[in-house]
């Protein structure tokens, strides 16, 4: 079985900033190079709180994605794992 990548998953783009964190928006993608994933990055999403829906959606090829967290949750507790 082929993996599936989930809305609300956080992950690391390649060749980006290390600081630019994105949320998946799409639901259940069969993770392939040739498919692109839709995403917003997690930063725009916290200033445009008010209307999310505002935030711009990027298509990132599935090839460029690193998945850091399964959801937000999990990505913020991260942050005090290893303190």
């Amino acid at each position: 079985m082929k993996d599936l990548i989930h809305a609300g998953q956080i992950c690391e783009v390649e060749d980006r900033d290390p600081s630019d964190v994105f949320l998946i928006t799409q639901s259940d993608i069969i993770a392939s190079g040739d498919n692109d994933v839709e995403a917003v990055r997690l930063r725009d999403l916290q200033r445009n709180l008010s209307d999310p829906s505002a935030v711009i959606r990027v298509r990132i090829p599935f090839t460029s994605l690193k998945i850091i967290a399964n959801d937000l949750e999990a990505y913020i507790e991260s942050w005090n794992k290893d303190r």
